[in-house]
């Protein structure tokens, strides 16, 4: 069959690649496992729960406290949006689409765990309303959807307000965990226990600057 004119077609070998270089840009490396002796861990995973937990906190400190009072855990709900960029999400391809178009014109990085802040906060009324984990794990199952165009401009509205409410500090400390910068080599047992030592903290506390702290109690 003809293809119409002035349609632009990519080869599998395009789309593949750019599939790739998609998922490297926005997908935190959690599937890495070069580790030596570590067995099929994933630290990396770990630490980006850490870090949505910790924006969580700083965020919506009433929420955390609710989540974490009734045991309810990150890894419970939030594999698979780190994993698909929130692709489980969404109600259907297009509204996929759209969000990852979002992803692209943003080209923030760390995008990944301001908008699964978001979907916890637009959920916070009824989340907060349930008093047991399994109620809990039903609500944020069934209320953190992107059902269509509407409710993403909310979700988006709400991480960018999110970002731009974050310390500066936030982005420097994740630098330093570098759960974006591929691996190709065995991570070595320095840079493991620094991982996992930020994956297991429990008191998920914002890093901040002092400066950073000064500036915000002359605004109080």
């Amino acid at each position: 069959m003809e293809q119409p004119k002035n349609q632009y077609c990519l080869s599998l070998a395009q789309i593949y690649a750019l599939f790739k270089r998609f998922i490297e840009l926005y997908i935190p490396n959690t599937l890495h496992a070069k580790f030596a002796s570590r067995g099929q861990s994933l630290p990396y995973l770990k630490c980006s729960f850490h870090v949505t937990e910790t924006l969580l906190r700083y965020h919506d400190y009433e929420l955390h406290a609710h989540l974490k009072s009734h045991q309810v855990i990150f890894e419970m709900f939030a594999t698979h949006w780190v994993m698909t960029v929130f692709a489980r999400n969404c109600s259907s391809l297009a509204v996929v689409y759209e969000l990852w178009e979002i992803f692209l014109f943003e080209r923030d990085r760390y995008f990944i765990f301001y908008v699964a802040v978001a979907l916890l906060k637009l959920a916070r009324s009824k989340i907060l309303a349930a008093q047991s984990i399994d109620r809990i794990l039903t609500i944020i199952d069934e209320t953190c959807i992107i059902a269509d165009f509407t409710s993403l401009s909310n979700v988006y509205y709400e991480a960018v307000t999110i970002r731009s409410n974050t310390p500066y500090s936030f982005a420097m400390w994740m630098s330093k965990l570098g759960l974006f910068q591929r691996v190709t080599t065995i991570v070595s047992n320095e840079e493991l226990e620094w991982i996992e030592s930020c994956a297991h903290q429990t008191d998920h506390v914002m890093p901040m600057f002092i400066k950073e702290v000064m500036v915000g109690a002359l605004d109080l």
